[in-house]
């Protein structure tokens, strides 16, 4: 016999399907996205790239991410050149890592920057890099990449011949036709110069100048996008201070022959 003063039951709620209802969720998202990324979107464009490539969907993916890209969408352009990089939607293509890379570099990216440093640096750069002369421009093609303490140095190649810039026997630098210049921060000098950069700088091994010097004196000398700097930075903001960097000097003019006075 019921209590008539006991109050009725109430009945538990059963949950849906959690996973249907966020796999939904996503797919509602990624027609949101679509409707304005058919319209040129860059940002929409971007974030349904992300959507895809979360979804494993590579090619998708980076179908939308060529397309911000190409709109000079930075972060994209930093995505595309990790697929290319990582062969994720498309070819392993390092030649156009490089080139994606570079163009998110040029607008700040951070992580672009030491993407493109390290794929510079490793042991197959000159895969990465053309070996003809490029056209030329008026801005240094700077990059850097932070390198931990107690890490081994990377294995720095000229990007041009391939030749590893220092002897693995402990030998010191090895002699290369396209090195323009071997800096070192720790003595403010340089451990090598070239006579032709010598000669349009001012600057001697004997000289002791700051790598920003050392760069406005190469810009001002008339080196362009026809000098690679690549700078390794041991320290940085992971690891407290900046202790020391080496910063190489690749003249693309040698490509030619001899660089342009």
């Amino acid at each position: 016999m019921t209590n008539p003063k006991s109050k009725p039951q109430k009945k538990t709620k059963i949950p849906g399907n959690i996973n249907h209802d966020v796999e939904r969720g996503v797919q509602d998202e990624i027609k949101r996205l679509l409707k304005a990324a058919e319209q040129g979107d860059a940002s929409s464009q971007f974030n349904l790239a992300g959507k895809y490539y979360n979804q494993q969907d590579y090619q998708e993916a980076v179908k939308w991410c060529c397309k911000a890209a190409e709109q000079g969408y930075a972060a994209a352009q930093y995505n595309l050149g990790v697929c290319y990089d990582n062969g994720k939607g498309v070819p392993k293509d390092e030649q156009a890592a490089v080139k994606w890379y570079r163009k998110a570099a040029e607008q700040g990216d951070t992580a672009a920057k030491n993407n493109l440093a390290l794929l510079l640096a490793k042991n197959s750069t000159p895969s990465a890099q053309p070996k003809q002369p490029m056209e030329k421009k008026s801005t240094l093609q700077c990059v850097s990449v932070e390198q931990p303490f107690g890490c081994p140095p990377p294995i720095v190649h000229c990007p041009i011949c391939g030749k590893a810039m220092l002897d693995p026997d402990g030998g010191g630098l090895t002699e290369c036709p396209h090195l323009a210049f071997s800096y070192v921060s720790e003595i403010g000098g340089f451990e090598y110069i070239s006579a032709q950069v010598e000669q349009r700088t001012k600057v001697t091994t004997e000289s002791e100048v700051s790598f920003e010097t050392l760069k406005r004196r190469l810009k001002k000398a008339g080196y362009g996008n026809q000098l690679l700097v690549l700078e390794i930075v041991y320290g940085g903001m992971a690891c407290g201070p900046v202790y020391s960097s080496v910063a190489y000097g690749f003249d693309y003019g040698t490509l030619a022959g001899t660089s342009e006075a």
